[in-house]
C-alpha cells in the first residue's frame, strides 16, 4: 500500500508541476512577443489588476472565480486554465511513459520495467530523470512557441537561442540524455570519446532540422499553395532544430513523419473544422514529438520505420513527408 500511495502522489506531484510550468508558459507566450517583461504579477487583460497569488492557483483559479475578473467582473479566457492543464498532462504522460516505466520506452536504454517512481526516486536513476528534464522542457517550449503562433505572433529568437544553448551543453556535458547517437548505436556513458560523440550526434540532429527547412522552403517555391509566412518557417526550423539537437537527427525523421501523419488524416478528414485547418504547424509537431518520445523505443523494432534505417531512405522519407505536409496545411495566418 506504501509504494501505491508513493506512486499516485508521484503522479499528482508531476501533474502539479506541469501545471506550474502552465501558469508560466501563459505569461512567456503572452508577453515575450509584445516586448514586456515576464516579471511582475499578472494581471487582469481588461482591467490590468493585479491578480491575488490565492486566485492565481493553476487550473483551478479560474475556476474559483468562475473564469470572471475579481475586481472588474470582466470574462477572463478559458485559455488560461487549458493550457495550464494541458502542459500539465504532458508532464504526467512522459513521466509515466519514462520514469515510471523504467525507461522502457527509449531505445539502446537500460530499461527495469518494474521500477516505478519509487524505484527510480530511490535508487537516483539520474540519467533517466535527467532525460525527462530535457524532454520535458523540449515539448513544453514547442507548445509555448504553438501558442505564439496560435496568437499570430513571430517567435522571440532569443528563446530559440536560449533553448539551443540549453540543450547543446545537456548533450555534451551530460550525454547519456541522448540515447543513440548519430549513427544510431547507443552512447555509453563510460566510453572513450563519448563527448565529442555526443557533439557530432546534436550537430548532426541540428543540421537535419535545418534540411527540413531548405526543403520546405524550396517546396513553398515549387507547389505555391498558400501565401507564405516568414514566422510560420521560422518556427518550423526552430522547432525541428530543437528537436535534432535533443534527440538526433533519426528522431527529427521520425516525428516529421509523424507529423505529416496527423495532419494528413486531419486534412482529409471532413470532420476537421476550417478553424482546425489553420493550426499553426508546430501544435501538430508538438504532438508527434510525444508520440515519439513515448513510443520510441517500438518504433524502433519497426525495420522500415523512417529513420531507423540509413541516410538515404531518412532523405526521401522526409521529403515525401514535407510534401504532403505542403499539401495538407491551409493557407498560413498574417506574420
Amino acid at each position: 500500500l506504501a509504494v501505491i500511495a508513493f506512486e499516485i502522489i508521484a503522479a499528482l506531484w508531476f501533474f502539479t508541476l506541469g501545471s506550474v510550468f502552465g501558469s508560466f508558459m501563459n505569461v512567456v507566450v503572452y508577453r515575450t512577443p509584445r516586448g514586456k517583461s515576464i516579471v511582475g504579477p499578472s494581471r487582469c487583460p481588461k482591467c490590468g489588476s493585479a491578480i491575488r497569488w490565492h486566485d492565481n492557483i493553476p487550473v483551478l483559479g479560474w475556476f474559483f472565480l468562475k473564469g470572471q475578473c475579481r475586481d472588474c467582473g470582466l470574462p477572463i479566457s478559458p485559455r488560461y486554465p487549458t493550457v495550464e492543464f494541458v502542459t500539465a498532462c504532458l508532464f504526467l504522460v512522459l513521466a509515466l511513459a519514462e520514469l515510471a516505466s523504467g525507461g522502457t520506452n527509449l531505445p539502446a536504454f537500460e530499461a527495469d520495467p518494474s521500477a516505478g517512481f519509487a524505484g527510480v526516486i530511490a535508487d537516483a536513476n539520474w540519467p533517466l530523470i535527467g532525460i525527462y528534464a530535457l524532454h520535458s522542457l523540449l515539448v513544453t517550449a514547442l507548445f509555448c512557441w504553438g501558442l505564439i503562433r496560435v496568437d499570430e505572433m513571430t517567435i522571440p529568437k532569443v528563446q530559440v537561442w536560449a533553448l539551443w544553448i540549453v540543450l547543446l551543453a545537456a548533450a555534451v556535458a551530460w550525454p547519456a540524455t541522448l540515447p543513440l547517437d548519430y549513427s544510431g548505436q547507443p552512447i555509453l556513458p563510460g566510453g572513450e570519446f563519448v563527448r565529442p560523440a555526443a557533439f557530432r550526434t546534436a550537430a548532426f540532429g541540428f543540421s537535419a532540422g535545418v534540411v527540413v527547412y531548405l526543403i520546405w522552403t524550396a517546396l513553398q517555391r515549387i507547389i505555391p499553395l498558400a501565401r507564405e509566412s516568414k514566422a510560420q518557417n521560422f518556427a518550423l526550423a526552430a522547432g525541428f532544430t530543437s528537436i535534432g539537437l535533443a534527440l538526433g537527427w533519426q528522431s527529427v525523421v521520425s516525428i516529421l513523419f509523424l507529423t505529416a501523419l496527423s495532419r494528413g488524416i486531419f486534412a482529409l478528414s471532413s470532420f476537421r473544422s476550417p478553424k482546425l485547418r489553420t493550426t499553426p504547424l508546430l501544435i501538430d509537431v508538438m504532438l508527434a514529438t510525444v508520440i515519439h518520445i513515448c513510443f520510441w523505443n517500438r518504433l524502433w523494432l519497426l525495420p522500415s520505420w523512417p529513420g531507423v534505417q540509413g541516410v538515404w531512405p531518412a532523405v526521401i522519407g522526409s521529403a515525401i513527408a514535407l510534401v504532403v505536409l505542403r499539401f495538407a496545411c491551409a493557407p498560413q495566418p498574417r506574420g
